[in-house]
């Protein structure tokens, strides 16, 4: 009774265990809920939109670019649809634009979102207004750089651009201490084309916003430079490595390969692809040798030919025994149509049997009988001449 009672509320204790946590489970599987939906933009041409889209549970972020026939693009090939544009923060909550090209008025952009299993959610589309009645922005032709400092030293950030006729350019600067430019906030009095930020331990995302200004015309969106990092630190900066590969090729009998010359990584790693020379001629004597040479980085191997077997002498016994078996069935068949066909009979091998049996006996007989009387007409021809003899005796 003790241990019915035991395993019974040790079934409730997993029952209740289970569903604690099968419902966070659940949760956890759920499709990507949207918290946030992209807004349409009206910006003046060569100037930039961002977009910002927020989902929970989602793992993966993409943007796209919907032209207005519904052919949706991924936001890199930007500069494909509209030389001059880029993109920025692909994969990402926000998305930035920059210099708006005027074909792309009416476009849109849509954000999509996956969770752990693949399953999707696709944000509302935001729409892109180029709007022409507003001054085209200023075109940025040098962007600011970024910049590793021990405290103590200084940068200037500059940023170059010109201004369509008749306007002049206005400069503000902005930081944000994440890579993301809807963070980004405006620096008091910092309005010229060039600025030195501050000395602040760690890294510091900076960028440049330009507009359009006429002494009576409306002022056109802003331009934005991309956000460029600023870090003061007293670790020395380890320089990005970029790889050097030899122009010579390593190379074992099976692969060869590339190899930086600043840290050994390998590269172009493949097969050997052999263009093969026949050296010595293999015969049914003797065996033969090829030589083998990759038409990529000029490694050359050796192979050994089998003995070839003479193929015509044995091609031509093969014919003659087909020949032989032929003759013998078509013989064969001959012999059962004359013998057996047009009688209407069917062999009996009892019958073949004796009738090769007798065809001996009779065989022996007329042998025998054939030689007696050749022996007698010997021996009376004998006689006759022993008469012939004794008569003339």
């Amino acid at each position: 009774m003790k241990r019915t009672v035991s395993l019974v509320l040790s079934l409730v204790l997993i029952v209740c265990a289970l569903t604690a946590i099968v419902p966070d489970a659940r949760a956890e599987l759920r499709a990507p809920t949207i918290t946030k939906e992209p807004g349409g933009e009206n910006r003046s041409e060569l100037g930039t939109a961002l977009f910002v889209a927020r989902a929970d549970n989602a793992s993966e972020i993409a943007w796209y670019l919907v032209a207005p026939r519904g052919a949706s693009y991924d936001v890199n090939e930007v500069g494909d649809l509209f030389p001059g544009m880029s993109a920025a923060g692909q994969g990402t909550e926000t998305l930035a634009l920059y210099a708006l090209a005027s074909g792309i008025n009416g476009w849109q952009v849509e954000c999509r979102f996956k969770d752990l299993n693949g399953e999707e959610t696709v944000s509302q589309r935001a729409t892109i207004t180029v709007d022409a009645s507003l001054p085209a922005a200023p075109a940025i032709t040098q962007a600011p750089q970024k910049a590793y400092l021990n405290f103590g030293e200084k940068t200037t950030l500059s940023v170059y651009a010109e201004a369509p006729a008749g306007y002049a350019v206005k400069y503000e600067w902005f930081s944000t201490e994440t890579n993301n430019p809807a963070n980004a906030t405006l620096i008091p009095d910092a309005t010229t084309a060039e600025f030195v930020p501050p000395e602040k331990d760690g890294t510091v995302y900076y960028c440049a916003g330009l507009k359009s200004v006429g002494s009576e015309s409306p002022v056109s969106s802003y331009a934005f430079t991309p956000l460029i990092p600023v870090t003061y630190s007293t670790e020395p900066e380890v320089p990005e490595h970029v790889h050097t590969y030899s122009e010579t090729w390593d190379k074992d009998d099976i692969y060869h390969w590339h190899v930086c010359t600043g840290c050994g990584e390998i590269a172009d790693r493949a097969t050997h692809s052999y263009d093969w020379t026949e050296t010595v001629k293999a015969t049914s004597r003797k065996q033969g040798e090829r030589v083998g040479v990759c038409s990529v980085c000029g490694y050359q191997t050796t192979q050994i030919i089998p003995v070839q077997a003479s193929q015509r002498s044995s091609g031509k016994g093969l014919l003659v025994a087909l020949l032989v078996l032929v003759i013998a069935m078509l013989l064969a068949g001959a012999y059962y149509y004359v013998r057996y066909y047009r009688t209407g009979t069917k062999p009996d091998i009892s019958t073949l049997s004796g009738l090769l049996n007798s065809r001996k006996t009779s065989r022996g007989r007329s042998s025998g009988r054939s030689s007696g009387q050749a022996r007698g007409r010997h021996s009376g021809a004998n006689r006759g001449d022993d008469d012939d003899d004794g008569g003339s005796l």
